[in-house]
């Protein structure tokens, strides 16, 4: 604990991914609004970057779920 009272964790240091942290202060991970919704866009269904927003997405949130604190702390 810090001097204010810092922070505790709320699970074990290995079940805790940076994607857990991301999405608990900033929400879900969207590089691009159409991605969370895809009616947010019109043209979702006939957009040629639409998948591909969909694919770097996922590669990041594979990415943040593979660190986790436990790992960090190594």
């Amino acid at each position: 604990r810090g001097v204010k009272g810092g922070f505790q964790l709320a699970r074990e240091p290995k079940k805790i991914s940076l994607l857990d942290v991301v999405e608990a202060t900033e929400g879900p991970l969207s590089l691009n609004q159409c991605v969370i919704d895809e009616n947010r866009c019109s043209r979702s269904n006939s957009c040629a970057v639409h998948p591909v927003w969909v694919e770097i997405t996922r590669s990041v949130e594979d990415r943040l779920k593979a660190q986790n604190f436990s790992n960090l702390l190594q």
